[in-house]
Parts: C-alpha cells; sequence; structure tokens
C-alpha cells in the first residue's frame, strides 16, 4: 500500500515539476518572441520611410539641335553600363525636363545615387552621332527649384 502511493506521490510532484518548467519555458520563449517582433516591425518601418529624390539641372554644350529621346536613352544607357541593372532599377532615374533654347534640362534620381548620375553625365561625350559635353549645374530637393535653374 505504501508502494503504490509513494509512486502516486511521485506522480502528482512530476506532474507540477513538468507544469512549472512549461510555465517558465512558454513566458520565456513569448519573451523573445515579442522581441524578435519588435525588432521586425522597426526593420519593416525603416523600409517603409519615402524616397527621397534629387533633382539634377545639367546643361550641354553642343552646335547641334538635341533630340530628347535620344539623349534619356543615352543617359540610361550608360548608366546601365557603369553601374548595372539593379541599380538603375533601383535609382528611378527620369528625365523630367528639357529646355532646347538653353540647352538645359532636369533629371529626376533617388538621393543614394545622386554622384553616380553626375559621374554619368560627365562621361558622355556622344549622342547618337553630335559632339557634345554634358555639365551638372546644380542638385536640388525640389523640382520647383531645379525649374528656377533650367531658365
Amino acid at each position: 500500500m505504501n508502494f503504490i502511493l509513494n509512486s502516486i506521490l511521485i506522480i502528482i510532484i512530476s506532474i507540477i515539476i513538468s507544469s512549472l518548467i512549461g510555465y517558465f519555458v512558454g513566458i520565456y520563449s513569448s519573451k523573445n518572441f515579442l522581441k524578435k517582433y519588435k525588432l521586425i516591425l522597426k526593420i519593416k518601418q525603416k523600409n517603409n520611410t519615402k524616397i527621397r529624390k534629387r533633382y539634377i539641372v545639367f546643361e550641354i554644350l553642343s552646335t547641334n539641335p538635341i533630340d530628347i529621346g535620344l539623349l534619356e536613352s543615352t543617359i540610361i544607357e550608360k548608366f546601365k553600363e557603369l553601374y548595372g541593372t539593379t541599380i538603375l532599377s533601383d535609382s528611378y532615374i527620369k528625365l523630367i525636363g528639357f529646355n532646347e533654347e538653353s540647352k538645359r534640362g532636369i533629371i529626376r534620381i533617388r538621393s543614394e545615387y545622386v554622384n553616380n548620375l553626375i559621374a554619368t553625365i560627365s562621361l558622355i561625350r556622344k549622342i547618337g552621332k553630335d559632339d557634345l559635353i554634358i555639365i551638372p549645374v546644380r542638385a536640388s530637393g525640389t523640382i520647383k527649384k531645379a525649374k528656377k535653374f533650367i531658365l
């Protein structure tokens, strides 16, 4: 009879101990889960920030008239040649406007790649069969300020 009571007591104690261990492990793992979840939220918030753009005003020194479509494709091709397709697609490069009288234009690009774009347009010496030089004039944070430098 004592043997049966002792074995039942051991079983009850082991159930209580295993329950306590499970409880503390659950608390510990839930704290780690919350820490990881908060870390993931911080990372996602950083990725959801607004993309900052810059506007580069440039001037072309050439005697011949410039074809706008050919100008944009040449700038994009040279950028792709120097930095690759992944950086090209990540840079969101676009020719916003071009004034044919003053031969000045605006290119929009992500702020991280401004120096890459300036280096690229400085290296362009030909568009089609026309020889030319592209000079970066100014970088601006807003298109309104950039348009002031075109005129």
